[in-house]
């Protein structure tokens, strides 16, 4: 157990996205485990991991202003998979079955903010089931398969974050964000419809990109100011 603490800490030096539960779920061993071996490990706290969720259109479009949330509270959980193809196969089936476009959304979740989740093997892919009341929309990354008609959004009340302050559009940007999550903010911001919305390959939307993966090289990670993105997109305009 010594040697495989050893060697995830080798590894993820030659590569920073591999992550100390991607590590341990190649062999089969507890994570947790594996911090208690290496002290360098125990003192970790951000545990980031890339992550699928197979959808239909309407309910990304429901995902991105409300977060994920299970069917019921109580009983259900939140699924997500490492396999891109597994959660595409689910999101064609549920589409199928509601008469619905699929959807597919990529996220990178932080796992040290859970406390209760579940490692399982599904048709051969790493499947994670969270049991929590919402997982936020802050951790996508990027969302495709998103067919639903274009809908005024200028009398949608602002929300509040959690420190108070006001959020200036319903979705926030993260600096893992991708430039379908920062076209949507931006649209969203500008109250953009129609022939008039920004798409990924905005010049804008690559310049923000540009900036944010920056920034993440830097370490920054988690929302961004609203004012903070307003300003760098005024320097790119």
């Amino acid at each position: 157990m010594m040697w495989l603490a050893n060697e995830y800490q080798r590894r993820s030096a030659a590569d920073p996205s591999l992550t100390l539960e991607e590590f341990a779920i190649q062999y089969a061993v507890s994570a947790d485990e594996l911090r208690s071996y290496n002290p360098v490990l125990a003192t970790e706290t951000d545990h980031y991991v890339a992550l699928w969720h197979g959808t239909t259109s309407a309910r990304a479009e429901f995902i991105m202003e409300e977060g994920f949330k299970p069917k019921r509270a109580k009983k259900s959980r939140i699924f997500f998979t490492q396999s891109p193809s597994l959660a595409r196969s689910y999101a064609i089936n549920r589409a199928k079955n509601e008469k619905d476009y699929p959807a597919l959304i990529k996220c990178s979740i932080n796992l040290g903010d859970y406390n209760d989740y579940e490692v399982r093997q599904l048709k051969g892919a790493v499947v994670f089931a969270f049991r929590a009341e919402c997982i936020d929309s802050v951790v996508v990354n990027k969302v495709t398969g998103l067919h639903k008609q274009e809908k005024q959004r200028s009398e949608k009340t602002p929300k509040k974050r959690e420190n108070g302050g006001e959020q200036l559009t319903d979705v926030a940007i993260t600096f893992n964000s991708g430039r379908a999550g920062i076209a949507y903010w931006l649209n969203s911001y500008l109250k953009l419809d129609g022939q008039d919305r920004m798409q990924e390959d905005h010049e804008v939307v690559v310049k923000i990109k540009g900036w944010l993966d920056s920034e993440a090289e830097n370490g920054k990670f988690g929302a961004v100011p609203d004012d903070e993105v307003l300003k760098h997109m005024e320097i790119t305009t």
